[in-house]
Parts: structure tokens; sequence; C-alpha cells
């Protein structure tokens, strides 16, 4: 869940290989000029998909299209997962390892992460 108090945060996940997948309810000025490798309609939201190594890890990244912000997020993150196996041949043998919440400073170092709170239910299948 994403409040949208403070600076916008980031929620990432991260598989059993420790393949990192980002969700940004927000973008305010990001560095560079990065081009989305795709695009996705995922829990009601229009996502540009973005994909790029950080270190010796491969990284994807769901920001909202168009530059909009979302505000709220309760949804169902496996279905991010199902959109990475069926369009970008991830492996469906993935397993979620961590969770994590926090801001990701592209420009500067004072980016603050304010929130009431988040929250993750895990359902084992």
């Amino acid at each position: 869940m994403f409040p949208g108090d403070g600076s916008p945060p980031v929620l990432c996940i991260a598989s059993s290989l420790t393949l990192p997948v980002n969700f940004f309810p927000s973008n305010y000025n990001a560095e560079g000029k990065p081009v989305p490798i795709g695009s996705a309609t995922v829990e009601g939201h229009n996502w540009d998909v973005y994909k790029g190594p950080n270190g010796d890890m491969t990284v994807f990244s769901f920001v909202p299209a168009g530059g909009k912000q979302i505000n709220s997020f309760n949804g169902d993150v496996n279905k991010f997962f199902t959109y990475l196996i069926k369009s970008q041949g991830l492996s469906n043998k993935q397993f979620l390892k961590s969770v994590g919440a926090g801001t990701e400073p592209t420009l500067g170092e004072k980016a603050v992460f304010t929130t009431k709170g988040y929250s993750v239910k895990v359902n084992y299948a």
C-alpha cells in the first residue's frame, strides 16, 4: 500500500534469484531518459515497464504511465510477476524472498520516505 504522503516510495520485491521487481507509484525528476521495454495494465493501473542492470542483477521496474501518480495501491503483486512470466520470459519457479519499501533518489541525497505504514500479506499456494 502506498499512502502517497511525503516522498514517493518504491516497493521492492526480491525473488528467489535476487531479481528485484520495483513498483514506483510516481516518478519525480528521474535522471536520464530511460526507454520502457513495454507497457502493462496490472491491478487497474497502466504501467511503463523498464528492465536494466544493477551490478550483477537484472531489475524490472513498473512506473505509472504518462507521468501519473498513484497515491494509494492495494493489490496482488503476484500479477506483476505473471506479467513478467508471460511477456518477459521470467521463470515461473521464482518465489518471494523479501519485501521492502522506501525512496530511491536518482538525483540529490535528501529523499525522505514518510508513511503511516504499509503492509504485505503473503498467501501460500
